[in-house]
């Protein structure tokens, strides 16, 4: 057999006759091969290598597979449905877009299943001339996964229903063919979080030649070509390349998908859930897609990834409204006429209407445990409180899931979060930040009390209060355990709040993203006088930095028409960027850029103060997208509180 590579063909007697098929046995395996695959850890790994290798066959053609007696269970991408989708330019994105492009016949060997060239009367690989015209196509689907990956992102190219190519991501690089250095550019994926995707698929290529391994494509095969072009045609998939090298609009699948969802910022514009705490703080789910792969029911459809769009939506737009309505309180009281406006020299005058939680007399009333009066005496239940509570409040999506904590046996705590404001409660008599209670189906609700003096006084985040009592509430639902809160607490919060860390790793990129996406936004500001910014704000270095940062990466000579356009704003060094909006604050403010205003506000002073609210902002994320070394703590304590309120301040 080591001759020749051959291998004897014995028939066997059937014990039933519905039996079929064949058995290939290898014996005599050597020790360093055999000893590992006895293993329960290696047999539950190659269980997970043959149901993705094979996922099609197991799950659509009805095949099965086992390994040592046990099923092979088919996996299956976490994708969106067809039914969902966004829109670009008016034209709907579902996400998930269906392939099936015919190519025309073509002769196969029914011996050896070669696929030939065009003329042949003979099969090229074993001679043969048993050959029939069959039809070729190129089929499946590409689509948009539920959650980033850095791994399980990219196409799965399929042959007779065998993957032989998963995940992969060389049909995201770009080759120019004008391009002398031929490495080409990878087009996706460019957001933050670095290297991680969603774009998948499965695609079909039963025609195409696979190597002699079968772990690859030939790609030198023109049928490959082919078929990669009509996945994402042969221009580049960025629009604003393609625009610039003359390429015709790429209306492909592969370049739809890229338009409709190449970003990952939350909401239903881009199908991606966030936390609700920030405009573009993402919602981590990877754990939701493990339970999916899981089998666990109520994660097979894309229900609950939409209800946490919905929920974040909901919580930006309340924390919006919080927010105008602070602004509105504030600017009534500068108001210098308001004491000859107001009765009782600018007192508050009751008109009746009391906060929820207080009495007649503005003493307030527990709504805690107790469930004591409500407003204008109302006698509420502790149901009746909650139910006000969620009508009223704003949710923290961020904080909704199940907790659990090493080393404390009980159940999880499935959790729902809101924070509430005019609605103070009381706990044991005492007024508290944070009220937890039983809810429906086993489940908790917490409310946080956004008025407690607290968080005036101290710095605290709201979720950090909760996640306090939810690590209290789990020690106290366990028995005999030596878990301490602050190893409880500290573990809740690398799991559910890891959006909070000061991690350079993470807020580096997501300055740069948010400066990158700021300037390329410049550019509409400025059409009046594209120049003005060049000549004003920027001094000669800038200038020099500036043009070869256009020459690298536009590949042009032709620096002036760049500049007359107002496109070099894309390309200045970010800490250029604060400058430039305080040499022309009426471009960029009053909404054209960002929401605060500027032209309407009388008082030069103010005007200053407008202008340095965006500017310190700004001037904190440039230093941040420099990619500071070995930054200071504080620092970037800053940076990150910078990162989070300025996109409050851009217009959508």
């Amino acid at each position: 057999m080591a001759a020749d590579f051959k291998a004897p063909v014995i028939r066997a007697p059937k014990a039933s006759p519905d039996e079929h098929g064949t058995r290939v046995e290898i014996g005599r395996l050597r020790q360093k091969i055999a000893e590992p695959l006895t293993r329960p850890i290696s047999q539950t790994n190659l269980r997970k290598q043959f149901g993705g290798i094979y996922s099609y066959l197991l799950a659509d053609e009805g095949f099965g597979l086992t390994v040592n007696g046990i099923a092979v269970q088919p996996w299956r991408h976490c994708v969106w449905s067809p039914e969902r989708s966004v829109t670009r330019d008016g034209d709907r994105i579902p996400a998930i877009i269906e392939i099936n492009e015919p190519l025309g016949e073509r002769a196969v060997c029914n011996l050896c299943g070669t696929w030939q060239f065009e003329g042949n009367t003979e099969c090229e690989q074993c001679g043969a001339r048993n050959l029939e015209r069959r039809e070729r196509r190129v089929s499946g689907w590409l689509g948009i996964a539920r959650e980033l990956d850095t791994k399980e992102f990219g196409i799965d190219f399929l042959r007779n229903g065998r993957k032989i190519l998963r995940f992969d991501k060389d049909i995201f690089r770009w080759e120019d063919p004008d391009e002398p250095s031929g490495t080409g550019e990878i087009e996706y994926p460019v957001e933050v979080p670095a290297n991680a995707g969603r774009i998948v698929g499965e695609i079909h290529l039963d025609h195409v030649r696979v190597t002699y391994t079968k772990n690859s494509f030939d790609t030198a095969d023109p049928a490959w070509h082919a078929a990669t072009k009509i996945l994402r045609s042969e221009g580049p998939l960025r629009p604003r390349k393609a625009r610039e090298l003359e390429y015709p609009t790429n209306n492909s699948p592969l370049a739809q998908l890229y338009r409709g969802y190449r970003r990952n910022v939350p909401g239903k514009d881009y199908l991606m859930p966030g936390t609700g705490a920030e405009k573009r703080a993402r919602r981590e789910t990877s754990d939701w897609v493990k339970k999916f792969h899981e089998g666990v029911a109520e994660f097979q459809s894309d229900a609950m990834w939409w209800e946490a769009i919905e929920e974040h939506e909901a919580a930006v737009e309340a924390r919006k409204r919080e927010k105008d309505a602070r602004a509105q309180a504030g600017r009534e009281d500068d108001d210098p006429t308001r004491e000859f406006r107001d009765p009782a020299g600018g007192a508050d005058v009751d008109d009746g209407q009391q906060p929820p939680g207080a009495d007649v007399d503005g003493d307030q009333q527990p709504a805690g445990e107790a469930g004591g009066d409500d407003a204008g005496g109302e006698d509420l239940t502790e149901a009746q409180i909650v139910e006000r509570l969620i009508a009223a409040g704003r949710p923290l999506p961020e904080l909704n899931g199940e907790y659990s904590a090493a080393g404390v046996g009980t159940r999880p705590m499935r959790l729902r979060a809101y924070a509430s404001r005019d609605f103070p409660f009381e706990v044991n008599g005492r007024r508290a930040p944070v009220w937890t209670t039983g809810a429906e189906g086993g489940s908790f609700v917490a409310f946080v009390d956004l008025d407690h003096p607290h968080f005036r006084v101290f710095d605290d985040d709201p979720e950090d209060v909760i996640l306090m009592e939810v690590a209290q509430n789990l020690l106290l639902r366990a028995r005999g355990t030596t878990a301490t809160i602050g190893a409880v607490y500290t573990e809740l919060k690398d799991r559910h709040l890891s959006a909070h860390a000061i991690d350079p790793g993470r807020l580096i990129p997501e300055a740069g993203e948010l400066m990158h996406d700021i300037q390329e936004r410049m550019v509409a500001c400025v059409q009046d006088n594209p120049e003005r910014p060049w000549m004003a704000a920027l001094v000669d270095a800038e200038r020099h930095v500036t043009r070869e940062r256009i020459v690298e990466v536009l590949k042009t000579a032709d620096v002036d028409s760049v500049i007359y356009s107002g496109e070099y704003l894309k390309y200045v060094p970010p800490s250029v960027v604060p400058r430039l909006i305080e040499e022309w604050p009426e471009a960029f403010l009053d909404g054209h850029l960002f929401t605060v205003p500027y032209a309407g506000v009388s008082e030069p002073g103010a005007q200053r103060q407008m202008v340095a609210s965006i500017t310190g902002y700004l001037s904190d994320i440039a230093w941040l997208a420099a990619n500071p070394v070995d930054p200071p703590r504080e620092r970037m304590i800053r940076a990150r509180l910078s990162l989070k309120l300025l996109p409050d301040d851009v217009t959508d």
